[in-house]
């Protein structure tokens, strides 16, 4: 039996075999026995964090912060444990937005308090500007240039659109002193932006998708006895009220995502049967009851389906806006 590796023993190496001010390479920081990479330096740096709960007042998470971030070198500087390092603090939001979430002072850390008093993170480094510079010329590039498939560009497009309606939505609950609906996405989100041009693209699709509305938008009670259901559901029940859009969409997802996990979803409201069958699903997203078998085909239904999507997370904003 192959014995798992604990953070604490990724944390020990580090301080270790690291010199105190040397930059380091991420490749160069992975444990020999993590071979998922699943213990990443940027989760134990003193000025960037993934986090994305307020109700954490944006606080680090219980990783030992070893390393400073060169935004420039795009390398990890050792600073060792309860380092007096100075400096601001940077989110990467679900967007891939960056904001400034608090500062450090000779080792004193300063947290915002609040999610209106967030300031955007504005990169003053000439060269990091050069670098951005040219990306993004690179980018409005292949934007001019002349598509072969429409079809493929839609999928990041939409998904782009959605992921900005979230942000709202997350930035509103959090505005009314409530907990965001969706937890943090980031880690899966690609996964439903790539274009499903086979079966097993878009099972990976569909399972994602699954993921994002049922499982991102329920959360662990903190006070759990082992009795009853352990979960804190966040969707409105307007949102999954039956014979509504929203619910429609809502049970198409679990339906085709039955179709490959073979198990049914799982939510707090009665849907152990399910109300639709999976051909039932692809009728009313294609018109035809057969499942794709064509790369086309298969682009066409994500489409879709992330057009239901992008209608559903609309109605979700108006629900919430008008729960306020």
């Amino acid at each position: 039996m192959v014995r798992m590796l604990r953070r604490g023993e990724v944390e020990k190496r580090w301080m270790k075999h690291c010199r105190e001010g040397k930059a380091y390479e991420a490749k160069e920081l992975f444990h020999p026995k993590d071979k998922n990479k699943s213990f990443q330096p940027s989760d134990h740096c003193y000025n960037k964090t993934n986090i994305s709960d307020i109700k954490k007042n944006f606080q680090f998470h219980g990783h030992e912060l070893l390393f400073l971030y060169d935004l420039d070198q795009k390398k990890y500087i050792y600073k060792g444990p309860k380092a007096s390092v100075s400096g601001d603090v940077i989110w990467t939001n679900i967007i891939r937005d960056k904001y400034i979430i608090g500062e450090w002072k000779n080792g004193e850390y300063k947290s915002i308090k609040r999610y209106d008093d967030l300031k955007p993170f504005i990169i003053n480094n000439k060269k990091y500007k050069e670098k951005a510079k040219v990306l993004t010329d690179e980018k409005n590039n292949q934007r001019n240039k002349p598509s072969k498939n429409v079809i493929s560009e839609q999928p990041q497009k939409i998904t782009n659109r959605i992921r900005k309606i979230i942000n709202q939505i997350n930035k509103n609950q959090r505005n009314n002193n409530n907990l965001p609906i969706f937890d943090d996405l980031f880690s899966i989100w690609s996964n439903i932006e790539e274009i499903c041009n086979s079966k097993n693209d878009f099972m990976n699709f569909a399972l994602n998708l699954y993921i994002i509305i049922y499982e991102k938008t329920r959360g662990k009670k903190s006070h759990f006895n082992g009795k009853g259901n352990p979960y804190i559901y966040r969707l409105p029940s307007e949102f999954t009220k039956a014979g509504t859009e929203t619910r429609k969409f809502f049970d198409i997802v679990g339906a085709i995502r039955h179709e490959y996990a073979h198990s049914e979803p799982v939510y707090n409201i009665p849907i152990s049967k399910l109300s639709y069958s999976y051909s039932d699903a692809l009728e009313m997203l294609s018109g035809n009851r057969n499942e794709p078998s064509t790369s086309k085909e298969f682009r066409k239904l994500q489409v879709e389906i992330l057009k239901r999507f992008e209608s559903a997370m609309k109605t979700l904003l108006d629900i919430v806006k008008k729960e306020a």
